[in-house]
């Protein structure tokens, strides 16, 4: 994948993942505080797989740093 685009992605995935962090975050409290209505709920179900479907794409964008990471430390070693 060019660098550019892996850039623009990345960008689009790291927005999305701490909007959907964010709002999981929200209706969690709400849930929590029983001020949920049905919608808290809903979104907080449906946005529940959006954010591991971001946490796996962000994972896979960023895993030839993950992997250099892991390389360099047990080089050290």
């Amino acid at each position: 994948m060019k660098p550019k685009t892996k850039t623009s992605l990345l960008i689009v995935v790291n927005s999305l993942l701490f909007l959907t962090f964010a709002v999981q975050a929200g209706t969690g409290m709400l849930m929590g505080s029983g001020l949920a209505g049905e919608i808290s709920w809903n979104l907080h179900s449906k946005l529940g797989f959006a954010l591991v479907l971001l946490v796996v794409a962000h994972i896979v964008l960023n895993f030839s740093w993950i992997k250099a990471q892991i390389f360099k430390s047990s080089a050290k070693k």
